[in-house]
Formats: C-alpha cells, structure tokens, sequence
C-alpha cells in the first residue's frame, strides 16, 4: 500500500504538530516541577532570603515641643552593625507620645 504526496505531506505535517506540543509539554511540566519546590509561606520565603536576622527592636527619639508644630522634626537615627545584609520582616513604626505640659492626655506614654 502505498501514499499519495498529500497524503505524506499531511502526516509529515501532524508529526511536526506533535513534536511541538511535546515540546511544550515538557516546558509545562519543568514549569510545574519548578513551582511545586517553591516556599509554601511568606515565611518560608524570608527564610529563603540570604542574610541575618536581628534579634531586636531599633528605637530612637526626638525631643519636640509646641513650637516645632508643623515643621519637621529631628531626624532619628539608628545604629546598625556593618554585619549585613539584614533581613527587614517588619516595616517601621512611629510613635509620638507628649512630654509637657505635665497635664497632656497620655504624658510619657
């Protein structure tokens, strides 16, 4: 039994389709395989992160009275070891709390 030319061609023509979705195939499932090692959690993925964990709180203050109101204040600054890199898991916090007159709602708090 033999095949015509268009017949040849046309199997030529599905083999070439099948190669290619095998291919395909083959990057879906590296894709796949890639995404079932990934971290679980946002912890798990800071833990993936190369660098040191600090084990405390960075804190600072500026003094400001009623006059400083509307301007911006002193800057804080921190000191921070040269050991790095750091891991920041946390974003950072202000808190203003009023230091006179000694009457102010929350005074010192």
């Amino acid at each position: 039994m033999s095949l015509d030319a268009s017949t040849a061609a046309v199997i030529r023509s599905h083999k070439s389709a099948i190669q290619t979705l095998k291919a395909q195939v083959a990057a879906l499932a590296q894709q796949i395989a890639a995404t079932a090692t990934r971290p679980k959690t946002v912890w798990d993925e800071i833990n993936e992160i190369p660098g040191r964990w600090i084990e405390s709180t960075l804190s600072g203050e500026a003094a400001f009275t009623a006059s400083d109101e509307g301007k911006r204040g002193t800057p804080i600054t921190f000191l921070v070891s040269q050991d790095g890199p750091f891991i920041q898991t946390h974003y950072p916090m202000a808190l203003w709390r009023p230091s006179a007159p000694d009457n102010a709602t929350n005074r010192g708090r």
